[in-house]
């Protein structure tokens, strides 16, 4: 069933196309078109909005307009970044930062905060962390709580990368309590996310280096924060991962069958969503719960499924994870040369995945030295 935030969306997007249609000079077709590539962007439609991103910067480049180019490059980064072309979304972000200068600093503060994200998605710590820092000086001293919130959750989510999860977790809570007083219940469900993730990455932590009690009180506070996150605004994409986060919370507690129910309720969100990722997450955790339940069949349906979504998604960590998954149902059915296949296919995936990124941090090392970014400013944030 759709939900109503997607009816909004596709009532948005056809009032716009009609805007797009009756537009009466290029200035009006380049507005609508930057505004379609924004919500195609917000709501994972990547390739649609590419296509409006591309004809808006054309109109922008021939008019000389820098910011309405620089909203284009911005949008285009999102979406670049949304289907795994790290390079293509630091480039773009790059040139979003350079045709913003220093007009319009919420705007650079945002295209920084995506050149962030970008330089995550490839393990570019260092830089990504600088980066950050420029964006929250910006910022500070733009005037837009929005996007102060968006620059603190942006920091909240590198202090994440490097395991300084009791800093991010202050910093999400800083982004959580400017978006309440704003309203905006779509990002504060997403700063609440990235609180109950801190959780569970803690609690796992705990599980590697033996500490079982402090674990599993941890993975019982996460399910409780994800569980805000499904009364909190709406989301099929946020809301799918938040379920995957239950299930494998509750799956880690010895608990099969709230982990099966969980990974169910987050399919539903998948198959609105039609995220890649989230349908192989909550597939991944579905078939865990099964064979933990014995149904060893169904499992590996669960698991084959979960390795077909993992393999729509270019360089994540998902798809070895569903092909260990998958080697051990082999192993536990006697199929001890399939499972060693598959195990051998696992570390192959790793492999590639970190020369890819190691790949990409090179040639974004290069872009980045033949392009100025902003100097960084010492800025300490402020208590939201």
């Amino acid at each position: 069933m759709v939900s109503t935030s997607e009816d909004n969306v596709s009532n948005s997007i056809r009032e716009l196309e009609a805007r797009l249609i009756q537009g009466k000079s290029a200035v009006e077709c380049m507005a609508v078109l930057i505004s379609l590539a924004e919500l195609h962007a917000a709501t994972y439609r990547n390739r649609e909005g590419l296509r409006c991103a591309r004809e808006a910067l054309n109109i922008a480049r021939a008019r000389d307009d820098k910011i309405s180019a620089a909203r284009a490059f911005t949008a285009a980064m999102r979406c670049h970044h949304q289907r795994g072309d790290f390079a293509a979304a630091v480039a773009a972000g790059l040139d979003a930062v350079e045709a913003f200068g220093d007009d319009d600093l919420p705007g650079r503060s945002t295209a920084l905060q995506g050149l962030t994200q970008a330089l995550l998605a490839v393990e570019a710590l260092d830089l990504a962390e600088d980066v950050a820092q420029r964006a929250a000086a910006d910022a500070a001293v733009c005037g837009s709580p929005a996007v102060d919130a968006s620059a603190r959750s942006v920091l909240g989510t590198l202090l994440m990368a490097g395991n300084r999860v009791d800093e991010a977790r202050r910093r999400f809570r800083e982004a959580g309590a400017i978006q309440r007083r704003l309203g905006d219940t779509l990002q504060l469900k997403r700063s609440a996310a990235n609180i109950a993730h801190g959780y569970l990455a803690q609690a796992n932590a705990a599980q590697v280096q033996g500490d079982e009690p402090r674990a599993r009180l941890l993975w019982r506070q996460a399910i409780r924060v994800f569980r805000i996150t499904l009364t909190t605004g709406a989301s099929a994409v946020d809301d799918g991962l938040a379920q995957a986060g239950i299930a494998e919370c509750e799956w880690r507690l010895e608990h099969p069958n709230e982990a099966l129910d969980a990974a169910v309720r987050g399919l539903e969100f998948a198959n609105q969503s039609r995220s890649p990722l989230v349908l192989a997450h909550c597939h991944l955790w579905e078939s865990h719960a099964l064979r933990d339940l014995g149904k060893l069949d169904a499992a590996r349906r669960a698991c084959e499924e979960a390795r077909d979504a993992a393999e729509q998604v270019e360089h994540d960590r998902i798809l070895a994870d569903c092909l260990k998954a998958e080697s051990r149902l082999n192993d536990l059915a006697g199929r001890f040369e399939s499972a060693h296949d598959l195990e051998r296919l696992a570390t192959q995936a790793d492999m590639e995945r970190e020369a890819f990124l190691s790949r990409i941090r090179d040639e974004v090392a290069l872009m980045w030295s033949r392009q100025a970014v902003p100097e960084a400013v010492p800025c300490r944030l402020s208590a939201a």
